[in-house]
């Protein structure tokens, strides 16, 4: 970023920037790195400029040559005190990509909780419509094919199974009698465990659908959030790139967009 800065130096606006600075004609100003030196055999104040970045280092070397030295000086100084401004944009854009990356992985992590929630909460209102379809056509809740899964549900229609056997058993040697009717209360108390069983069931999966929605929701608003964090970093982004690239305009622009001094190494 400092090498970019430093190199970026030597550019036409610098030029009619630090003329406006000094009150001198652009013409009087030559940057070597991107137009011919002017003659110095002249009575007119001329300066030939030439900035450089020191190699491995954070440093940069202007080199004024002029008939005056104080006007070499005045111009060495009008350029340092721009590229203050431009290492304070420069070190703002670099907070600015700082903080678009971090919105960036933010976004990323979002959208991917996003995704694998939505493909759940697919699936669980499929199951709650196909829960719905079934009851309509009045068939018993504790037989719902999604419920087959459940142990306890499985282990009370086990026990039915056995119970019932019994009881067909005792009821084919006798019509009435205490065994029998044991028997008939205990069917009858594995049928109500199953249907009561098969409404918690049921109520725990609609408010696992309910909530997954709930969740999704507040997921989507959160990635919708963060997209308009990652849209301002890129327009911030932006408006510091065109500072860069107008020295002769950093200063105010920077004041209009509320751009806080760094403190950094010039």
């Amino acid at each position: 970023m400092v090498q970019s800065i430093i190199l970026g130096l030597s550019t036409e606006q610098m030029q009619k920037a630090v003329a406006g600075k000094l009150g001198v004609h652009p013409d009087t100003l030559a940057f070597r790195e991107f137009e011919r030196p002017l003659s110095l055999h002249t009575g007119r104040r001329r300066a030939n400029i030439r900035i450089t970045p020191i190699r491995n280092s954070r440093l940069g070397l202007i080199k004024v040559q002029s008939q005056d030295p104080q006007f070499a000086v005045q111009v060495a100084d009008t350029i340092l005190g721009e590229s203050k401004i431009l290492n304070i944009v420069g070190v703002q854009l670099a907070e600015q990509r700082q903080n678009r990356k971090v919105h960036q992985a933010q976004l990323y992590v979002l959208n991917q909780k996003a995704a694998e929630l939505r493909v759940e909460n697919t699936r669980l209102q499929e199951q709650v419509q196909q829960l719905d379809g079934y009851k309509a056509e009045g068939r018993p809740l504790e037989y719902f094919p999604m419920f087959e899964t459940d142990a306890t549900l499985n282990n009370l229609k086990t026990q039915l199974m056995l119970v019932e056997s019994e009881y067909q058993r005792i009821a084919s040697q006798s019509t009435r009698g205490s065994r029998l009717e044991g028997k008939a209360a205990e069917v009858a108390g594995l049928k109500k465990q199953m249907a009561n069983h098969a409404k918690n069931l049921e109520i725990s999966l609609r408010a696992k659908a309910a909530s997954l929605t709930s969740s999704m929701n507040q997921l989507e608003k959160q990635v919708g959030e963060t997209e308009l964090h990652v849209r301002a970093d890129d327009r911030k982004a932006a408006q510091i790139m065109e500072m860069l690239a107008h020295p002769e305009q950093a200063s105010e622009l920077s004041t209009a967009m509320a751009i806080p001094a760094a403190s950094s190494n010039v």
